[in-house]
């Protein structure tokens, strides 16, 4: 499941060591500054961004979260292994997957941090494997047909998943493993973690990068999952996408 080359520091391994974190939309309310509507234009388009939200799929009235116009409260933790566990075969664990998503209800957790992405080659350290992306454009369908099982297993438990799409921290290859594809350079693996960042924020300013993370994107909202019938953006399952794990920039490495 994990490449293990050394310790891993990452909130995302942080689920099965911590206790699960109750978030509602009424505490961000209270938290926040109030939203003040200056026309009934604006006003209009936050009551027809409920109005419009399909049934069953969460959305969004002024700074609550609904679900067919009740507002949707939960609980939220990480299982950024999950994909890898609904692999069938050796590489995966379905039972454990259906054990921890078992226990995780048990204890009140309704939405779950998930990983939607992975990159390879799987002979990196420090890494998730078997990748979900091999190179770019090119899968490994086994672990695609394993997110559709997570994705099933989470739907069938009346949960919602947050999909995290790309990663600027080493672990499932992510915005370094794109500068490495593009420059054909070595990724500087964390020791000395300046050098590492700087080399995962070349990503902002590569286009070629950028035009794979997109073919990415694309690739994850059209696939239909295998055990449902639906393709993801349509599956009211998929609370939000995560564009980016932990994004962070250097403005020197950048250019800005």
């Amino acid at each position: 499941m994990f490449r293990d080359s050394g310790p891993i520091d990452d909130a995302a391994s942080t689920a099965t060591t911590s206790a699960p974190v109750t978030t509602t939309s009424d505490a961000t309310a209270t938290t926040s500054a109030p939203v003040t509507t200056t026309s009934d234009a604006t006003a209009t388009t936050t009551s027809q961004t409920s109005a419009n939200t399909l049934s069953g799929f969460v959305g969004v009235d002024g700074t609550r979260f609904v679900v067919d116009g009740q507002t949707y409260r939960f609980v939220g933790a990480n299982l950024w292994q999950g994909m890898n566990l609904g692999i069938e075969g050796e590489n995966g664990d379905r039972a454990r997957l259906e054990a921890e998503l078992d226990r995780l209800q048990d204890l009140g957790v309704t939405n779950l941090r998930v990983m939607a992405a992975s990159e390879g080659p799987d002979t990196e350290p420090y890494r998730m494997v078997p990748a979900l992306m091999i190179e770019p454009g090119e899968y490994n369908e086994a672990v695609s047909d394993g997110l559709d099982y997570l994705l099933a297993q989470i739907a069938a438990r009346g949960m919602h998943a947050v999909m995290e799409l790309n990663n600027f921290w080493h672990w499932s290859g992510g915005m370094a493993q794109y500068v490495s594809w593009f420059e054909g350079s070595q990724i500087p693996y964390p020791g000395n973690w300046s050098r590492f960042i700087a080399y995962s924020a070349g990503f902002y300013a590569c286009d070629e990068c950028q035009a794979w993370y997109h073919d990415h994107i694309t690739t994850v909202v059209e696939r239909v999952n295998s055990y449902t019938g639906l393709a993801y953006r349509d599956d009211p399952t998929d609370l939000l996408l995560g564009v980016g794990q932990r994004a962070a920039a250097l403005p020197e490495r950048v250019g800005r």
